[in-house]
């Protein structure tokens, strides 16, 4: 099958198209590092002919609400568009666990790009995953000033990016898939236990310094909101790789 995934750079992306290759598929790696913007309707275009299926695995940084939702609006309207065109059977797309509950922030260009493909024609599956394991380092990075590190409050069911990427592969191989699917890992954490032991491991070093949950998204995160035992409306995979043992596998910088 020829698959393209859209976001192939990405953190997310790069395992989608190592996951997929492996399993003997004919990967299109589409990104702006790769000459596809997925905002110009005519690369998107020209990028799927011949594509049979996709995996929709773009990003953006902004956590603003607005330009959340306009990136991945527009993302997935031509995604869906292109795909129709082409006559694409499958288009698979990764977002978040717990949005619907949590709609506010980057949050919500989540939630508008799930709206876009539950009105499209094309067969989709939506695969809500919950956040990845690099999350907590991803926390200590943008939180930093200095050598101090903010950490908000948040209870997370963080999972495998490796084993996530498997699932969304199975998700465009089964021709029965649809709706709405949500990944997740084994384990209930709190995020700054999962920060002090992601810097402890790699050799990172500063002050912690815990800041409340300011915002309604954080409020959310912090009040459980992004937790798959609130999602059950919808098949429930869980993965096998918790944060210890994912960490136990990163090496010390």
């Amino acid at each position: 099958m020829r698959v393209a995934v859209f976001g192939a750079t990405g953190a997310a992306g790069r395992r989608i198209v190592d996951a997929a290759t492996r399993r003997g598929h004919d990967v299109l790696a589409l990104s702006r590092a790769t000459g596809v913007d997925v905002l110009v309707l005519g690369q998107v275009r020209d990028a799927l002919a011949g594509a049979d299926a996709v995996i929709d695995a773009v990003n953006t940084p902004t956590l603003h609400a607005q330009e959340a939702t306009e990136f991945f609006r527009a993302a997935a309207a031509n995604i869906v568009r292109a795909s129709a065109e082409h006559g694409v059977t499958r288009v698979v797309a990764l977002s978040i666990v717990g949005i619907d509950r949590n709609p506010h922030g980057y949050y919500a260009g989540k939630l508008a790009q799930e709206r876009v493909y539950a009105d499209a024609s094309v067969s989709h599956t939506i695969v809500r995953a919950t956040q990845f394991h690099e999350f907590a380092g991803q926390i200590w990075s943008s939180g930093g000033w200095g050598p101090v590190h903010a950490v908000f409050p948040a209870r997370l069911q963080p999972v495998d990016l490796g084993e996530l990427a498997e699932i969304l592969v199975d998700a465009v191989e089964d021709a029965e898939a649809g709706g709405i699917r949500h990944v997740a890992g084994p384990r209930v954490e709190e995020l700054p236990r999962l920060v002090k032991a992601w810097a402890r491991a790699t050799g990172h070093r500063g002050i912690r310094f815990p800041i409340p949950a300011a915002t309604d998204q954080l409020k959310g995160m912090r009040d459980g909101a992004n937790l798959p035992d609130a999602a059950l409306d919808a098949p429930l995979i869980v993965g096998t790789i918790d944060f210890d043992a994912w960490l136990a596998t990163q090496r010390t910088r």
